[in-house]
C-alpha cells in the first residue's frame, strides 16, 4: 500500500530466517536492527553476521547500537547507511555527533 502512495519501505531484519524472507519478498531497502526486541539489548554483531547473506540490489541499513566513528567504519563496507538514535539523544553536541559519525565512501 506504501508503494502506491509513493512511499519507500523500509523492511527491518534481526536475524537470518527474516533477512531471506525480505529477500525474497524482493524488499528494495532493508534494515538490520541490532536491538533484539525481545530483550532490548544490543549487539552490532547482528549486522555484521548478517552481512554476509546480503545480494547486491537492495539498500542496507544498520539500525541501533552505532555510538562511535569505529562502529560506523566497521560498518561501512557493508552498508548503505546507518540508523542512529540513543548516540544522538545521549551527544552533547549532536552537530559534532554526526560528523564524528560520517564515513566517506568515495
Amino acid at each position: 500500500f506504501a508503494t502506491h502512495l509513493g512511499l519507500e519501505v523500509l523492511v527491518e531484519t534481526h536475524n537470518l530466517t527474516e533477512l531471506e524472507v525480505v529477500h525474497r519478498i524482493g524488499a528494495q531497502i532493508i534494515g538490520v536492527n541490532n536491538r533484539n526486541l525481545v530483550t532490548f539489548e544490543t549487539d552490532l554483531h547482528t549486522s555484521l553476521e548478517l552481512a554476509t547473506s546480503f545480494e547486491q540490489e537492495p539498500v542496507y541499513i544498520s539500525e541501533s547500537a552505532i555510538f562511535t566513528a569505529e562502529d560506523a567504519r566497521m560498518l561501512a563496507p557493508y552498508f548503505n547507511g546507518i540508523l542512529v538514535g540513543t548516540a544522538l539523544m545521549k551527544a552533547d553536541n549532536v552537530a559534532e555527533k554526526v560528523k564524528e559519525l560520517q564515513i566517506d565512501k568515495g
